[in-house]
C-alpha cells in the first residue's frame, strides 16, 4: 500500500504510470479543455491531467482532502435498493 507522501516524491510520469498500474480508475471530467482522470489509491484519490492537444500529461497529483473529490460527484449515480419492503 502507497503512501500518499511517498507518491508525492515521483517524477510525473513514474506518477500517471503508478496509477495505471496500481491505482482504480473511477471518473473523468472535462476541465480548462484538459480532460482529468480520477484515480483511487487505498489511501489517497489522484488526478492526470491530459493535455488536449499532444495528449502528454502535463500534472498528476495526489489528494486526502474530500473536497477536492467536488467536480466529480454530479457524475455519481447512486441507487439505493431495499430488500424486503
Amino acid at each position: 500500500m502507497m503512501k500518499l507522501s511517498v507518491f508525492c516524491c515521483y517524477s510525473l510520469h513514474q506518477r500517471a504510470r503508478i496509477l495505471q498500474e496500481c491505482g482504480q480508475e473511477l471518473l473523468l471530467r472535462q476541465c480548462m479543455s484538459c480532460s482529468v482522470f480520477l484515480y483511487h489509491m487505498d489511501e489517497f484519490f489522484a488526478e492526470v491531467w491530459i493535455s488536449p492537444t499532444d495528449s502528454r500529461v502535463v500534472l498528476v497529483h495526489g489528494f486526502k482532502d474530500t473536497k477536492l473529490l467536488e467536480p466529480y460527484l454530479h457524475k455519481i449515480d447512486i441507487l439505493v435498493v431495499t430488500e424486503g419492503k
